[in-house]
């Protein structure tokens, strides 16, 4: 229902998320499905690799605009690293 491929259709709802957004750990569909990865590859059809930043060892993806922020985003290593900063 989104009238551009770079949105991603929020469940039980008419809003539409820009791709850049997913991932993001703020939610903005109402049941928090712009942050469940199956449901955006179910919608979006897309690799995750190809769009998203894979925490290491924990096949957890997140945003790349949250990449380098200053938090740690992806779960820590055994030696209590943080891969995305």
């Amino acid at each position: 229902h989104c009238a551009h491929h770079n949105l991603y259709p929020c469940l039980n709802s008419s809003k539409c998320v820009p791709k850049h957004r997913l991932l993001d750990s703020k939610k903005d569909c109402f049941h928090g499905d712009d942050e469940q990865l199956d449901q955006i590859i179910k919608h979006l059809s897309i690799d995750p690799d190809q769009h998203f930043f894979r925490c290491a060892q924990t096949h957890v993806y997140i945003s790349h605009r949250i990449v380098a922020d200053e938090y740690c985003n992806c779960p820590r290593d055994e030696n209590d690293m943080c891969p995305d900063e």
